[in-house]
């Protein structure tokens, strides 16, 4: 079941999904969150990092996913360790152990990140330097990951270059200028047909796995 990070974090991953075409709104990122959801309960460490699922996903191994027209959804409590780095063994600098994961739905290596991505980003990043009161830690997955990875991808840079520097800068700025670090208010997508059919999958898939859980218990 859950594991529950010792303090608060002080970091954040900057991940992309490698599906082109980016989730360009709200219903398009709930229909691809859906699907990220079934994808990652199979993985071999689903069991051990099964969240209490306050935001409606049990098993999505990032915290916030942001779509390209900048709206962003939380999946994720901070206060879970979810396996989204590959550093474990990094220890007091491991961005699983002591960060938080944003997802950029998109393919960076190919895509081109959006303007309202970048400033969707640097609220978050400025939102978790007053929530915390700390000098957060910005990195891209690869810069951190024990094992080669391309994401989040080429276009989406370092912090050192690129789009992550920029949305960092504009994080800076945000703090420095007192200006809001709300989400953006992009226009919201109404819940199609589709996408509440993808939610009620992945809750019976939830709760079915849970059952099976508690069999497995019994039997032990």
């Amino acid at each position: 079941m859950s594991v529950i990070r010792q303090g608060n974090p002080d970091r954040i991953l900057c991940h992309h999904s490698a599906v082109a075409p980016g989730a360009d709104n709200l219903s398009d990122l709930r229909k691809r969150l859906a699907s990220y959801e079934i994808t990652h309960s199979k993985k071999s460490w689903a069991k051990e990092t099964k969240t209490g699922g306050e935001y409606g996903y049990y098993y999505l191994a990032y915290h916030i996913a942001v779509a390209k027209d900048g709206h962003e959804i939380r999946t994720q409590d901070d206060k879970y360790v979810l396996y989204h780095a590959g550093d474990n063994a990094r220890g007091k600098d491991s961005f699983n152990l002591h960060g938080i994961g944003v997802l950029l739905d998109g393919n960076y290596e190919t895509e081109i990140p959006t303007p309202y991505q970048k400033e969707a980003l640097a609220r978050i990043i400025a939102r978790f330097e007053r929530q915390y009161k700390v000098n957060v830690i910005v990195r891209g997955h690869k810069q951190t990951s024990l094992t080669a990875t391309a994401c989040p991808g080429v276009n989406i840079g370092t912090h050192e270059n690129g789009f992550l520097k920029e949305a960092i800068a504009r994080a800076n700025e945000i703090i420095k200028n007192g200006e809001s670090d709300e989400p953006l208010n992009a226009p919201s997508a109404p819940i199609d047909d589709e996408t509440e059919e993808l939610r009620k999958k992945v809750e019976e898939l939830s709760r079915n796995m849970g059952m099976l859980e508690g069999q497995n218990a019994e039997l032990d």
